[in-house]
């Protein structure tokens, strides 16, 4: 079933099919449901359904672990956008995958990182420190980067790079298998299903995250259900950022407290 919700101006949704107005809660039981969901302003016909599902999956993590905490969100507000587009990349997957039932593979690293064919990390030509990959059906997936396919480049962060210049160690809910500041490094704890790093992981259509050993230059061996946790680690020299991401999906975003030489959320 497909489903048109306006949106107005007093931030209340409309459905259009039901004649009534609804809570982001029905919208959300919706999507997980499989239905196709679009949210329209109903002024200027802006498409604002990847806005109100991004606001969904955060008051969902809200109620459940209090995903960003007031300092936390203020943090990143005084540092910028780039932390928040990255941390946005990462959590809008998961939904993605559900609401189509397509593959949804994030690629992350330094320059000259590649896909497992050995495609390079690019958008447009250019190195992107995130690639986002919708890779299609389950049955022909192939986890390459390739022509003619739906990518979404993020920019390079603003006075950020991959890694950390002062935290000691993971943050402790990180459930990534892969070495935490190993020398190079791409920023991420990532790895396959026999403990070997890697700079990708994928969302599949039930929405939780996996990662693959890219055998044979394509997708290879998926790890077992569960095992897509982990985090990449972001600094501007001064101020570390990890965005650790649950083995059962949700994304979390902590900083480095240097006074207390622990994470704090």
């Amino acid at each position: 079933m497909s489903r048109l919700v306006k949106r107005y101006g007093n931030r209340k949704l409309y459905d259009t099919s039901e004649s009534r107005y609804v809570t982001l809660d029905e919208i959300a039981r919706w999507v997980k449901a499989g239905e196709d969901v679009r949210i329209l302003e109903n002024d200027t016909g802006d498409d604002l359904t990847a806005v109100t599902f991004a606001q969904i999956i955060l008051e969902e993590e809200r109620r459940k672990s209090g995903l960003l905490s007031l300092p936390m969100l203020r943090e990143i507000i005084q540092h910028g956008e780039a932390a928040l587009q990255g941390l946005a990349a990462t959590v809008d997957r998961g939904m993605e995958a559900i609401r189509t039932g397509r593959r949804q593979i994030v690629f992350f690293g330094r320059p000259g990182s590649t896909d497992p064919g050995g495609n390079p990390v690019e958008a447009n030509g250019e190195w992107v420190p995130v690639l986002v990959l919708d890779d299609g059906d389950p049955g022909g997936s192939n986890c390459l980067i390739e022509g003619g396919e739906d990518l979404e480049g993020l920019r390079p962060l603003d006075g950020l790079a991959w890694g950390v210049s002062e935290a000691t160690g993971p943050v402790p809910t990180d459930a990534g298998n892969g070495a935490f500041a190993p020398s190079p490094w791409d920023g991420g704890t990532f790895a396959d299903a026999v403990g070997n790093p890697v700079n990708w992981l994928m969302f599949g259509p039930d929405g939780l995250p996996l990662t693959f050993d890219g055998t044979g230059g394509v997708c290879g061996a998926l790890s077992p259900a569960g095992g897509g946790g982990g985090a990449l680690y972001l600094t501007d020299g001064e101020r570390d950022y990890a965005i650790v991401l649950s083995p059962i999906g949700g994304v979390r975003v902590h900083l480095w407290n240097p006074a207390s030489g622990a994470w704090t959320s």
